[in-house]
């Protein structure tokens, strides 16, 4: 999106930081809609902090599963009880946490897309983000990310599609 406010045409490919052999169609979540979210402190802008909390006050039946950095006493709040937040998670533990959720969602002001939100596709799961990506939804504002969550509380069965995809796709650097 950046550099094509400037004419400049590029294509962003994902990468994934281990062997994607080893990431495997895990079980799909029939249950409650669990969604995944990696936080950054201190970068509240360009996380677009204000309308994650927009979003998951608009879905209070989802569970957001927040993984990263931040002080934790800012997910407990009056109005917040669908937010749960970890901190950094060992890699056994992040990855049980993925098989619990449906998919995962980033507004972030960026174009790159992160090891967890790859790894969330590989294993099945949907993914929403605020850039064009091949098989991910493309959001931009609160409406458009919650009525994906909408959508999403009603699948029931793993994204193959996206998956088969992004492992002919990937920049894998094992």
């Amino acid at each position: 999106a950046v550099l094509a406010e400037f004419g400049v045409k590029s294509v962003v490919r994902p990468m994934i930081n281990e062997v994607t052999g080893n990431i495997t169609v895990t079980p799909f979540p029939k249950d409650r809609t669990r969604i995944l979210v990696f936080w950054k402190r201190g970068i509240d802008d360009f996380i677009r902090a204000e309308l994650f909390f927009e979003i998951a006050a608009r879905a209070p039946d989802v569970e957001f599963h927040i993984v990263g950095d931040e002080d934790p006493a800012r997910f407990i709040d009056a109005g917040k009880e669908n937010l749960i937040y970890y901190g950094f998670l060992p890699e056994r533990d992040l990855d049980n946490l993925m098989d619990q959720c449906k998919g995962t969602l980033r507004p972030w002001m960026s174009e790159g897309t992160p090891n967890i939100q790859t790894k969330m596709i590989l294993k099945g799961r949907y993914a929403a983000h605020s850039c064009r990506f091949e098989k991910v939804a493309l959001c931009k504002t609160g409406d458009d990310y919650v009525a994906w969550i909408e959508w999403l509380k009603g699948v029931k069965v793993p994204n193959l599609e996206a998956r088969e995809w992004w492992l002919t796709h990937l920049n894998n650097f094992d």
